[in-house]
């Protein structure tokens, strides 16, 4: 495993990705409990490449908190990643980036 993350994804050298969005477009007025999908564009860094993407989110505020998660599909390739390879496993180019957050008031 060791091999794999510093051959193909170098995580030492880019340890994080970030998402950057100037504004999230609410369709109406939350409600507590109820979710609301929206979509978030924005650019995502990974691997030292910034994209402009658009990720779907779904999001439930509960009164205190609002947990978001979302999803999308990527190519590695796209983000300068060449899938490592040895004799015993092959990675594939196509992944996806899952996250789930909790915002909390300050």
């Amino acid at each position: 495993i060791q091999q794999m993350q510093d051959s193909g994804l170098e995580t030492a050298k880019f340890p994080t990705a970030t998402f950057q969005t100037a504004s999230i477009a609410l369709p109406a007025v939350p409600v507590k409990g109820a979710k609301v999908s929206v979509n978030a564009t924005g650019n995502l860094t990974i691997h030292g490449v910034t994209k402009t993407v658009t990720i779907p989110l779904n999001a439930v505020w509960n009164g205190a908190l609002i947990d978001i998660e979302g999803n999308m599909a990527i190519t590695l390739a796209d983000f300068g990643i060449t899938p490592p390879t040895r004799d015993f496993v092959k990675v594939t180019d196509a992944g996806t980036l899952e996250f789930k957050i909790a915002l909390v008031r300050g």
